[in-house]
């Protein structure tokens, strides 16, 4: 059982151990759960890409994928995070593809918030009528910034940050050697089978039965890691990058409570690499045609990304997994890193401050 835990006197170990055994204990359920995505998605990704493809958007409206939008065909527009329409393709009598937009009642208010004044919900609309190009046309002129009506202010902050990570070319880029992990060609979050707000790491997982078959199925329902990356400083042995990012610097969630949630999500990536289904999820968030098999022995970065400030900062000793819970064979080093970035007059980030330790492990020989 997971020991309670104090702000500023986390056990980095502990969480990971009591994480593992946690998977450990319901690592049927678990597997199954993301065999089963794994196989959704494999089957469904590339027709899912190229479909995006039929529909453009500019400006700051970014295209948004989850497991369950690839599963059902369909495309999150957002804008600074927040969820403004949905997108389907419908196919025509020619066997080609057309896109609709659709705006329910939530997503309408949320657009009437960001300054859209003739946001209103409507459904199925072809993409090129006067209603999408009106609502497309004024949310490319509009601008992120930290004045917007926004509830969750670090959805804005990391969708800021996933098109400065995305950037192919290095010069001025704020993080070199850093591309976002893409689900079917497209941001994304992942979700994970654990709830790691608390730091306390507890399983959160739903059941369905299904009437015709009677059998019961597993779906997970926990927190989501807000940034999956790939290091490719060293192309040779690249890394996954399992990033936890806050909006804020204070005493009340510090670096060192930030890391707690970061190191449950990178727990559950080392068991989820290493399950059934590991090398098929090794390869999904490659993002490349060619397959490659799982290393005899995975290194994984766990960043915490959060304003510049003075809160209370853990330790950062890498941590090998099966020296704490061995049952699992996971083979896995956990290398722990601050990253803490500066904002501009519009509350953008726009550097990286120098005492970030990933950004000089990403500068290190």
């Amino acid at each position: 059982m997971a020991k309670k835990i104090q702000p500023n006197k986390i056990d980095n170990e502990t969480i990971v151990n009591d994480t593992l055994e946690l998977l450990w204990k319901n690592q049927e359920i678990v597997e199954s759960i993301y065999a089963g995505y794994a196989d959704e998605i494999l089957k469904k990704e590339k027709d899912y890409k190229e479909k995006a493809s039929k529909f453009i958007v500019r400006g700051a409206i970014s295209k948004y994928s989850s497991i369950s939008l690839i599963k059902n065909g369909l495309y999150d527009l957002r804008f600074a995070g927040q969820s403004i329409g949905t997108v389907k393709l419908v196919k025509k009598k020619n066997d080609e593809y057309e896109p609709r937009l659709s705006i329910s009642t939530k997503q309408s208010k949320q657009a009437l918030l960001l300054g859209y004044e003739k946001s209103v919900p409507f459904d199925n609309a072809d993409w090129y009528d006067k209603r999408c190009k009106n609502f497309r046309s004024e949310f490319s002129k509009m601008k992120t910034n930290k004045d917007l009506p926004i509830h969750t202010k670090e959805h804005r902050i990391e969708n800021f940050l996933l098109d400065c990570f995305s950037e192919e070319s290095s010069h001025n880029k704020l993080l070199p050697y850093i591309q976002p992990v893409r689900l079917g060609g497209q941001y994304f979050q992942f979700t994970t089978p654990l709830k790691g707000s608390k730091h306390i790491p507890t399983l959160s997982v739903g059941a369905r039965m299904s009437q015709k078959s009677g059998i019961k199925t597993y779906y997970a329902t926990g927190g989501g890691i807000d940034i999956l990356a790939r290091n490719t400083k060293n192309p040779a042995n690249w890394r996954y990058a399992i990033i936890e990012l806050k909006d804020e610097n204070k005493n009340f969630e510090s670096q060192a409570t930030v890391m707690a949630q970061a190191l449950i999500y990178a727990s559950f990536m080392a068991f989820l690499f290493r399950s059934k289904s590991g090398e098929k999820w090794w390869n999904i968030f490659r993002n490349k045609d060619n397959n490659a098999s799982v290393p005899e022995h995975i290194d994984l970065d766990v960043v915490t990304l959060m304003p510049s400030g003075d809160s209370y900062e853990g330790v950062l000793d890498p941590i090998e997994t099966d020296k704490l819970f061995s049952e699992l064979h996971l083979n896995t080093t956990l290398h722990l890193y601050t990253l803490y970035y500066k904002t501009d007059a519009q509350g953008n980030p726009c550097a990286i401050d120098e005492k970030s330790t990933f950004h000089k492990s990403l500068f290190s020989k």
